[in-house]
C-alpha cells in the first residue's frame, strides 16, 4: 500500500466511523500493502482550523484526527470536513518524516486530497508539529505550501486514549500476491 493510498484508506475508515459504519469493512476493499503501515490512530476533540487554496473550511472540520504511522518513519495526519448540504466528506492529509525534525514535528513533503470527486496528491514543503503529553490533550498543526496553493490545519484532542489499530498484525494476515 503507497502512502497515498493509506492515507486515502485512513480517511475513508475515519469517515466511516463518524458516520457509524463498519471499518472493517473499508479495509476490505484495500489490497495487500507494499509499504508498511504500522498503525492508524483515531484522535477525538476539535478541529480549531483547517484551509485550504479555496479558503477556511473549519466550520465543516471534524471532530476527529487520523495519524499513520509508517516502518520508515513516516507520518501522515489526515483532517477530515464534511459538507453539510450534501454529507459528502473530504479529507485533507499532510504526509512527511520526523528525521532530522525536532520531537514532535515532520518535514512535510506533499498534501493528499481526497474526496467525492477523487483523490488528488501535491508535493509540498512544510511543518506538522504534535505537542502535549501522551496521557492528556495533545495539539497538532500542520502547514504546507504547495504547487496549489498553502493548507493549514490545528487540532486539539480531548485528553482521551486514541483508538489505535495496529495495521502490522493487519499485514501478517493478509494474502500474499
Amino acid at each position: 500500500m503507497s502512502a497515498c493510498s493509506a492515507l486515502f484508506v485512513s480517511a475513508a475508515l475515519l469517515s466511516a466511523s463518524l458516520m457509524g459504519a463498519a471499518p472493517a469493512a473499508v479495509l476490505a476493499q484495500d489490497a495487500a500493502p507494499s509499504r508498511q503501515l504500522d498503525s492508524i490512530s483515531f484522535y477525538r476533540g476539535a478541529c480549531h482550523s483547517l484551509t485550504t487554496p479555496d479558503g477556511d473550511v473549519s466550520q465543516t472540520c471534524a471532530p476527529a484526527l487520523i495519524q499513520n504511522l509508517y516502518s520508515d518513519g513516516d507520518v501522515g495526519y489526515s483532517f477530515i470536513h464534511v459538507a453539510p448540504d450534501n454529507h459528502a466528506q473530504a479529507a485533507v492529509s499532510f504526509l512527511g518524516n520526523g528525521g532530522g525534525m525536532a520531537p514532535g514535528s515532520i518535514a512535510v513533503a506533499g498534501v493528499l486530497l481526497n474526496g467525492p470527486d477523487g483523490n488528488e496528491s501535491y508535493e509540498g514543503r512544510g511543518v506538522c508539529t504534535r505537542a502535549g503529553a501522551d496521557d492528556g490533550p495533545q495539539s497538532v498543526s500542520c502547514e504546507a505550501t504547495t504547487d496549489n496553493g498553502m493548507y493549514t490545519a490545528t487540532f486539539v484532542s480531548d485528553g482521551s486514549a486514541p483508538q489505535v489499530r495496529d495495521m502490522t498484525e493487519s499485514a501478517e494476515k493478509a494474502p500474499k500476491k
